[in-house]
């Protein structure tokens, strides 16, 4: 389930269709798509979306909470695959639509209709050269964009879509002779609609840039790099455009993660945490505080709340026992590319014996 922007709304999927009911509790539950079926549910995130992109919403509110973009997987001839529960072997088994690899996946569209109801508009691409939707977004002041990747994932188009018509225009292209990897935290628009935020690795490592629409209309966006390949770029966590600032998850060192404050109009990363480890961060609506999770080879992890210029950090505490030990990390640089790697020796290890 999910709350439409505006807060009047919570949306979900029931029997195959999008559905929704006030969260004032006056409205009875409406559908919002009609039709779908077991093998063409709307508005559910197909397997490979799931598992594979790191998507697991399959509806869309729009900013001003009038509409929603679904979609609607064909899975007809996928593969189903039964799941019996050891514990009641006299029940049928469950059947669940598996796509394994070199199979035939789902073939996806996606619909805009009305959170009212209606004939949905149905958006255009070319569904046939790329057929997996990895990325959906749907921000204040910015058009309906979708990443498609084609099944090599070796070619991707983002895709600005016309919600009145369905049309779509592509805004970047990436190629990778190997294997294109997905960074599901972008694209991230500035309010205005002007620009988003980007990741590519077309330079052998992650960068962040920034995209331009063009002045025109027409043509694809012009790139401006934020982040440089040497700063170890993992995830984009913050855009706030009143303090001109993003924050990024990011580490040169492959085996640590801090925050880091960047300058959108240019300048270098400042780390928000500097206590080596690892961080995971997380912001709400608020872009001066975010959650994080922090901990390090030598620490269990724990959650603290921190403010961007300010020192000090706020712990939450938990309930959860801790065990009253911590495993010995040895972490590793492997042969020429320099992998990390993790050996983890037994307590009261000796160096020399063999065990």
């Amino acid at each position: 389930a999910h709350l439409s922007p505006d807060g009047k709304w919570v949306a979900f999927v029931r029997n195959h269709d999008v559905r929704m009911i006030s969260t004032d509790g006056k409205s009875t539950e409406q559908a919002v798509t009609r039709g779908g079926t077991a093998q063409r549910p709307h508005g559910v995130a197909e397997f490979v979306a799931q598992e594979e992109f790191d998507r697991p919403r399959g509806f869309f509110f729009s900013p001003d909470s009038d509409l929603i973009a679904f979609e609607e997987p064909d899975q007809s001839k996928v593969e189903q695959l039964s799941i019996t529960d050891p514990a009641h072997p006299d029940r049928e088994p469950d059947k669940t639509y598996y796509p394994r690899p070199g199979t035939t996946n789902a073939e996806l569209r996606f619909g805009i209709t009305s959170i009212k109801g209606g004939i949905p508009t149905w958006v255009s691409w070319d569904r046939i050269k790329y057929p997996y939707v990895t990325t959906v977004r749907w921000q204040k002041g910015a058009p309906l964009t979708l990443y498609v990747l084609d099944r090599a994932q070796k070619n991707g188009q983002l895709l600005e879509v016309n919600a009145k018509t369905g049309a779509t225009r592509v805004l970047l292209t990436e190629h990778d002779d190997a294997w294109l990897n997905v960074d599901p935290s972008v694209p991230k628009w500035l309010p205005d609609g002007s620009a988003f935020f980007w990741s590519t690795e077309k330079s052998g490592n992650w960068e962040l840039e920034e995209r331009q629409l063009p002045k025109a209309g027409a043509g694809q966006t012009t790139a401006r790099t934020i982040v440089p390949k040497e700063t170890g770029y993992r995830e984009l966590l913050d855009v706030d455009p009143d303090h001109k600032r993003i924050v990024i998850a990011a580490g040169a060192e492959p085996s640590e993660q801090a925050a880091y404050v960047v300058p959108i109009g240019g300048g270098a990363a400042e780390p928000v945490n500097p206590m080596r480890g690892y961080v995971d961060a997380h912001f709400g609506q608020n872009h001066d505080s975010f959650i994080a999770l922090q901990g390090s080879p030598t620490a269990y992890p724990k959650v603290y709340v921190y403010t961007i210029g300010k020192t000090d950090k706020r712990d939450l505490p938990a309930v959860a026992e801790r065990p009253d030990f911590i495993p010995q990390l040895d972490i590793r640089k492997v042969g020429p590319d320099e992998i990390r790697c993790v050996v983890i020796k037994p307590r009261g290890f000796i160096a020399g014996h063999k065990y």
